[in-house]
């Protein structure tokens, strides 16, 4: 093969790779435009205030709960309950729950000693909760969550001015302060790579259609239900065994008829992200394997030939062509359509990203290290025959029979 067919090659591969990314950009920027910045949105007075319940499964978050429960009991909504779940803890979690209960009437402690059988141990601390909640709305969230004093007027607020029956909010991450620089741009690398996968294939833009069953969402960070309308679903024993509980939680609040809405936590809640790079694949070991291949090898093998051939293919022959024949053609047009051009959408919304503008320059060394935690993910899970979660084995054929989402 001479060089100028061996160019003529690499210039289909690269523009048809390039096409396909626009497309998967467009959809990714659409989806992040449609959920509004909360914190920027202008409400009428509330003149009533729905009791609300606010829901946490704990299980063995001692360094976290504290603090997280303190930004809640600091929110400035007047009807509020915390019911909180000690899902059978070994650490001083318990303890904690109890002191800062004993303290504040509005905390609701309920304590887990055993799994029922068939039961993830999230789940079932959920539908436990819900079964105790005496609130109009449920705010299901997670214990490492912090809030804004403002943050659940402003969803009560939102969720009420738009007749929502289920508010999602995606929360801002924010660095740990114990690692270094490099570590924290590449742990928000991979953050922005699964964030965009996440919207990309969640149908934001069309959540307020009825008739549009597959456009639901779920964020564990912030899941706001109407208790009238989350009655009507099948409720968590249909998720009982649902590693992505918070997505099936939003596949059922659209399947029961709800009104559903995602919106931008920037500014009113947070949470602070893995430490390291070990902590991310390890945090994401259960949910890749599950969300993106169905337990199944040959849809993980499938998905990361997608992204491989959108992003990585395209840069290997660019790079090859250069090297072989001093052409840079293909090179520039990949830093245009892959760095220049997310790079340019992230600096026009910095107020409202996750993360800082900068990382959005190395989208295609995200989507490296997203293939490899989804490698990762599904080896360990096929090695070990299930997961661990939270001290609990979870066994791949029950996952795989009762798996609800489908991503």
């Amino acid at each position: 093969m001479n060089v100028f067919s061996m160019i003529d090659a690499a210039t289909l591969i690269v523009l048809c790779a390039c096409a396909v990314w626009l497309i998967f950009f467009a959809i990714v920027g659409l989806n992040g435009l449609a959920m509004k910045p909360l914190v920027s949105e202008v409400f009428p007075p509330m003149t009533s205030f729905p009791r609300l319940s606010v829901i946490i499964a704990a299980c063995n978050e001692a360094d976290t709960i504290e603090k997280a429960l303190q930004s809640l009991l600091g929110t400035t909504y007047p009807n509020l309950e915390i019911i909180i779940v000690n899902d059978r803890s070994t650490d001083e979690t318990g303890a904690i729950i109890n002191r800062l209960a004993a303290q504040d009437k509005r905390i609701k402690p309920l304590h887990v000693t055993t799994l029922p059988a068939g039961w993830l141990g999230k789940v079932h601390a959920l539908h436990v909760a819900s079964e105790a909640s005496t609130g109009d709305f449920l705010l299901f969230t997670d214990a490492d969550i912090h809030f804004a004093p403002e943050a659940l007027t402003y969803a009560i607020a939102f969720a009420e001015l738009h007749h929502l029956d289920h508010l999602a909010m995606a929360p801002e991450t924010r660095k740990p302060s114990s690692v270094s620089a490099v570590q924290q741009w590449l742990i928000s690398l991979v953050i922005a790579g699964f964030a965009s996968l996440f919207l990309f294939a969640m149908r934001i833009r069309k959540l307020g259609k009825s008739d549009e069953m597959k456009a639901f969402v779920g964020i564990g960070a912030f899941n706001l239900v109407r208790k009238s309308v989350f009655l009507k679903t099948e409720g968590f024993a249909w998720l009982k065994m649902e590693v992505l509980d918070d997505v099936g939680l939003g596949m059922m609040m659209k399947r029961s008829g709800a009104r559903c809405g995602c919106v931008n936590g920037v500014g009113l809640i947070h949470l602070e992200w893995y430490p390291t790079l070990s902590a991310v694949a390890q945090g994401f070991e259960k949910n890749f394997f599950a969300g993106f291949g169905h337990y199944r090898w040959r849809r993980i093998v499938w998905r990361v030939s997608q992204l491989a051939a959108m992003v990585l293919l395209p840069w290997v022959v660019a790079l090859w062509v250069w090297w072989s024949s001093a052409q840079v053609l293909l090179v520039f047009l990949l830093v245009c359509v892959h760095i220049a051009l997310p790079l340019s959408v992230a600096a026009w919304k910095r107020k409202g990203l996750p993360v800082e503008v900068s990382v959005f320059a190395g989208l295609p060394l995200a989507f490296a290290f997203v293939i490899a935690l989804m490698l990762r993910s599904a080896w360990y899970v096929s090695r070990k025959g299930g997961i661990t979660w939270r001290g609990t084995f979870y066994s791949l054929e029950t996952l795989r029979r009762e798996q609800r989402v489908r991503m």
